[in-house]
């Protein structure tokens, strides 16, 4: 006879043919199928595990052709074929990943549409902000959703630079028509087409070293179908959301701001008035509508500009209006990446979060398509304290012009060099995006380019200006 032990974090569990084990949350189940093993793991609904085996308890291998697998109840949690008996003891146990956007992984999505107009219906719902319904939403970890809303989003990506780009970025809600429905843990998510980014990873690369350091969006590698057809490889980035919020914050229950205007205009420039309407052109409120919104924001900006630059008594001042120490790793990693779409550069495509709590403002970074590409103007060569004298760029203006904030400011930016932005880490990861996705993007029939020379110029050209 022969006897399987389960393992999941501390949980043990012995098991004969023909039964299951773990009955409490976290339990791997185990059954048998002819000579066939499947498993299940007992859980919370929003994780995924990797399973791994063992023949000793000591060297465990993950089972990667299995993939990863969704946990949840008796009910609802999906089973799967783990492989065939053989006459030796063997080991089982579940290793949680990190979630929807682990960056290790490249999950395979899949939309089911029943209309046939679906394509039109999400143009539509860029243009007016409202959503083609879907019929389904599955990932390959068994993970499902039903009736969800799903529209075009972007704006240059989406009309691109003289020709439109075959492949569109995708806004998806999940909560559309099932009220407190979520994905994992999330109601809102962002498939990125990358645009002008031919290797994919960007975006995924400057979000996972920036969130290290400064409030920033998850982001990974996705694959995504469409009624079976391959739509190939997006870039998966978290939405800047009440979510987000709540995982950096005390609550998310301040109010959120994106300076939308490019003209620099919303970079926390006071407009010699204290009237909303003067602001409401260059910043767009995205959290629900409030009285307070608006005014405490604006009383900030005015605040702040108020602030003389090399004073003594500047940091504290600033520390009542802004979050300092934030904003610092926020700038430095900002110019660190050369992230056009950035304070430093446009002045907008950024995202002010007013705290309640301590009313303070706060940066979250929004974009990242942007990041780690050089142009005519902007290179690698740009300078570690750029917009430190425009007085337009106020948060880099009065911070960097106090001796201490700015050594603190270069402090943080010589942190990230050694710990993450250096050659031989920044290489590693993107070896690693490359092996889990190049497959993949051969296959993609929308990646807007023939041929891999392409890819394989910008990758190396991404592993350059590193």
């Amino acid at each position: 006879m022969k006897r399987f032990i389960l393992m999941a974090g501390v949980l043990t569990a012995a098991v004969f043919p023909g039964s299951d084990a773990g009955a409490a949350n976290g339990a791997v189940n185990l059954r048998f199928s002819g000579s066939a093993v499947w498993l299940r793991v007992d859980g919370d609904k929003d994780d995924d595990w990797w399973m791994e085996t063992s023949t000793n308890c000591d060297h465990w291998i993950t089972l990667t052709n299995f993939g990863t697998l969704l946990s949840g109840n008796e009910t609802n949690a999906p089973w799967r074929m783990a492989g065939v008996q053989d006459d030796g003891m063997r080991f089982y146990r579940a290793r949680q990943t990190d979630g929807l956007y682990d960056a290790t992984l490249l999950r395979t999505w899949s939309l089911t549409f029943t209309q046939a107009n679906f394509s039109n219906q999400m143009v539509l719902g860029r243009t007016y902000g409202t959503n083609a319904p879907c019929k389904e939403l599955t990932l390959n970890n068994g993970a499902t959703n039903r009736n969800i809303g799903a529209r075009f989003r972007g704006n240059t990506s989406f009309t691109g630079m003289g020709s439109a780009p075959p492949k569109k970025s995708i806004a998806l809600e999940i909560d559309q028509t099932v009220p407190n429905d979520d994905l994992m843990g999330y109601d809102n998510i962002n498939l990125n087409n990358a645009y002008g980014d031919e290797t994919m990873m960007r975006e995924t690369l400057y979000f996972n070293v920036m969130r290290e350091y400064a409030v920033c969006p998850a982001g990974c590698l996705a694959q995504l179908y469409v009624n079976g057809a391959n739509w190939g490889v997006y870039s998966c980035a978290q939405q800047q959301d009440g979510t987000l919020i709540n995982e950096w914050f005390p609550s998310n229950q301040g109010y959120r701001f994106r300076a939308a205007n490019m003209d620099g205009s919303a970079a926390f420039v006071y407009l010699n008035t204290t009237n909303v309407a003067s602001y409401t052109p260059h910043y767009e409120l995205k959290s629900d509508p409030d009285t307070n919104a608006w005014p405490s924001f604006i009383r900030a900006i005015y605040a702040f500009s108020q602030l003389a630059t090399n004073t003594a008594t500047l940091r504290d001042k600033a520390e009542d209006i802004v979050a300092v120490d934030r904003w610092l790793w926020f700038l430095a990693l900002e110019n660190l990446f050369v992230d056009e779409d950035s304070y430093w550069s446009k002045g907008s495509d950024y995202i002010l979060y007013y705290e309640p709590e301590t009313g303070r403002v706060h940066p979250v970074e929004h974009d990242g398509n942007e990041a780690l590409t050089p142009t005519p103007n902007i290179t690698y060569t740009l300078s570690p304290v750029e917009g430190a004298t425009a007085s337009n760029r106020p948060l880099l203006y009065r911070l960097l012009g106090n001796a201490e904030l700015r050594q603190r400011y270069l402090a943080h930016m010589r942190t990230a060099m050694e710990e993450n932005f250096n050659p031989p880490a920044m290489t590693a990861l993107i070896n690693g995006y490359h092996a889990r996705s190049i497959a993949a993007v051969i296959a993609d029939p929308k990646k807007g380019y023939t041929g891999m020379a392409t890819y394989t110029n910008d990758l190396n050209s991404l592993k350059t200006f590193i």
